[in-house]
C-alpha cells in the first residue's frame, strides 16, 4: 500500500496549525509557502504557548556528560542543524 502526505498550502507554520486547533505534534512546515524556494521541513509545534513554539532538530541531541572542566564555558561542541541556513533564518525571524 502506498501512502502519501498532502501538504496544504494554508498550513505552513505552527501558527497556522494552532489557529486551526491542531494539537502539539510534528508537522510539515513550509515557511514561505508551497511556491517559495525554501524546502518543506518537518518540525515539532508546541501548542501550549501562544504563539506556538517551533522546534527543529539537530544532529546531536543525546545528553553528553563532560568529564571535568577547568572554567565555566570551556566546553564547546559543534552541532549541525538538518536545515538549510535560509530556513533557519526564517524560523528565527518569523516565529
Amino acid at each position: 500500500m502506498i501512502t502519501s502526505r498532502v501538504i496544504r498550502a494554508d498550513l505552513s507554520t505552527c501558527v497556522d496549525y494552532q489557529l486551526r486547533c491542531y494539537p502539539s505534534g510534528e508537522y510539515d512546515l513550509d515557511f514561505d509557502g508551497l511556491k517559495g524556494p525554501l524546502p518543506t521541513v518537518r518540525g515539532y509545534c508546541d501548542m501550549s504557548t501562544t504563539p506556538p513554539t517551533t522546534i527543529v532538530h539537530v544532529d546531536q541531541e543525546a545528553e553528553y556528560k563532560v568529564q571535568g572542566y577547568y572554567h565555566i564555558r570551556t566546553y564547546e561542541r559543534e552541532i549541525n542543524y538538518q536545515l538549510p541556513y535560509e530556513v533557519r533564518e526564517v524560523i528565527i525571524t518569523h516565529t
